[in-house]
């Protein structure tokens, strides 16, 4: 049966919360976080989510490629070709290790070792507790950093598990989402006063 991934952590109020499962009373980390004090806590708490469980979390419920596949790494924002490649996370403009990613192909044999840690991390977990049961997605996606992945609900199965997906945005997203100008305030191209009328 598989095993749900939860929130853990050492504290159950507050603290670092990472995500991972239970298993034979021992718990285990997308992250590799080793400590026998780790619990599950509760879904609504002040804990602070680790951002390599986040971004961890965030692979595994993203599906690959519907084609022929994407660049194993990819430079990093502004960095060039020839840059240190970073793997980015399946459909996203975004590394294992959190840095945003541009769109072509890293020509360098250098891959960041961050997005290798997390890689591995990622990797071996999987190998240790098998099929998961993930939880409800974080909304995802409406910006930039989406590249095949559909914006409209679906559902979608990557061996691990069977989810839906809300449209929405990432929180790993690194392109800022609309915005609307405060009550009052001039539109762009006026003084946002209204004209005044002969008398």
């Amino acid at each position: 049966m598989p095993l749900p991934l939860i929130r853990l952590s050492i504290g159950l109020t507050n603290g670092t919360a990472h995500w991972g499962v239970v298993e034979g009373g021992v718990p285990f980390t997308l992250c590799a976080t080793h400590s026998p004090d780790l619990v599950p806590v509760a879904p609504n708490t002040a804990h602070q989510m680790c951002q390599s469980c986040r971004r961890g979390r965030l692979v595994l419920s993203s599906p690959p490629h519907p084609g022929a596949g994407e660049p194993d790494v990819r430079p990093a924002a502004g960095t060039g070709t020839g840059a240190v490649g970073h793997r980015p996370i399946p459909g996203h403009l975004l590394g294992y290790c959190g840095k945003p990613l541009d769109a072509g192909r890293s020509s360098s044999r250098k891959v960041c070792a961050n997005c290798l840690r997390l890689s591995d991390s990622l990797a071996a977990f999987q190998r240790r507790v098998g099929p998961l049961l993930l939880p409800p997605d974080e909304p995802c996606h409406g910006g930039s950093a989406l590249l095949w992945a559909p914006r409209a609900a679906r559902t979608w199965s990557r061996g691990i598990a069977a989810m839906r997906r809300p449209a929405g945005r990432c929180a790993d997203s690194t392109s800022p989402g609309p915005t609307r100008a405060p009550r009052g305030a001039p539109r762009a191209g006026g003084t946002g006063r209204r004209p005044r009328l002969p008398a």
